[in-house]
């Protein structure tokens, strides 16, 4: 056994027969979390490497868990967000409930209005306010900014990287990054690996014969992707959710029922997690009439979803939320 290969077992053997890996956060690691609960060796960021590249070929599922922020000057996961001044880009903001004189049209905190006996009096023209709604209204919380005095009501998003002290404001938020943090769950294919103590050294571009990995199906929709923005040509991608309602239904024997039913030039099936099916539709028009054949297998618990897949969405984004949704519903 090689000394990659004993490393890969390693790392799946780090997982939880019943559960997942989950990461811890570290502010004082370079990635901004670990994944703990493994002998020491392990516990160290080389270990998220080696699990990326398990669940790359299949060994282990993905668990979505957080999306950090990325400094765009140094990559440092110590970017501090907060509100910022429309004006100057300060975060030295103050929130108040403001008035809105009509006749004169002052906006202002309500403190600034003068309190008397027969109603408030403006600041500004110095005319008597008495009643809400008629000569005046509230029209919500108003942000000041104690760096330039600007007035507004929404204001802007900014950050400041808290590593190189780089700041970003208005369309320079635009240039931060992000990465996908996730947990990790044995597959079943991960499973028979630790049982035998073996990798299986699987061919990337198949499962099995009707069902290609996850790795393949995101690469497969990300050139039918590009190819639509620079060819105009649809096409289709399916969710399928199986073994609903407690049904122990593997996804291979959904995946080996559909490429018996239906002609697989049609399509290409993969797996998308341990419950779910995703299906590449070259023809995009056909996309919603193959759903309504997937939905239909005689004594398949499934449901199966349309996804429409935005031109700059991540595509696993897109797939995951309907994945959860078919599941959910």
């Amino acid at each position: 056994m090689s000394d990659r290969t004993e490393a890969l077992l390693r790392a799946l053997g780090a997982v939880p027969a019943d559960g997942a890996l989950e990461p811890s956060w570290d502010a004082a690691s370079r990635t901004g979390s670990v994944y703990r609960g493994t002998p020491s060796d392990l516990d160290n960021e080389n270990l998220a490497g080696d699990l990326e590249e398990l669940a790359q070929k299949d060994y282990l599922e993905r668990v979505f868990v957080e999306r950090l922020s990325l400094c765009p000057s140094c990559s440092s996961h110590a970017v501090n967000v907060h509100e910022a001044c429309i004006s100057c880009g300060s975060s030295n903001l103050v929130q108040f409930k403001a008035l809105l004189h009509f006749r004169c049209g002052y906006v202002g905190p309500t403190t600034s209005f003068r309190e008397e006996a027969d109603g408030l009096r403006c600041p500004k023209c110095n005319r008597l306010l008495r009643d809400l709604g008629t000569d005046h209204d509230s029209p919500g919380e108003y942000f000041r900014c104690r760096s330039c005095a600007s007035m507004f009501q929404t204001p802007d998003v900014g950050a400041r990287c808290l590593s190189c002290g780089a700041r970003f404001t208005g369309q320079a938020m635009e240039t931060i990054a992000h990465r996908d943090v996730y947990a990790y769950r044995l597959t079943s294919l991960g499973r028979a690996a630790l049982k035998e103590q073996r990798l299986t050294g699987i061919d990337e571009s198949a499962v099995s014969p009707a069902l290609a990995a996850r790795s393949v199906m995101l690469e497969q929709i990300e050139a039918a992707r590009r190819e639509r923005l620079e060819r105009g040509k649809r096409f289709g991608v399916i969710v399928i959710a199986c073994g609903l309602n407690g049904a122990a239904l593997p996804p291979e024997t959904v995946a080996q029922r559909i490429t018996e039913t239906i002609v697989p030039a049609q399509f290409t099936l993969g797996r998308l997690d341990s419950n779910h099916l995703v299906m590449l539709v070259p023809d995009g028009s056909k996309a919603n009439a193959l759903r309504g054949r997937v939905a239909s297998l005689d004594g398949m618990q499934v449901r199966a979803e349309v996804v429409e897949v935005a031109d700059r969405e991540p595509i696993s984004d897109a797939l995951e939320f309907a994945a959860r949704s078919l599941t959910n519903g």
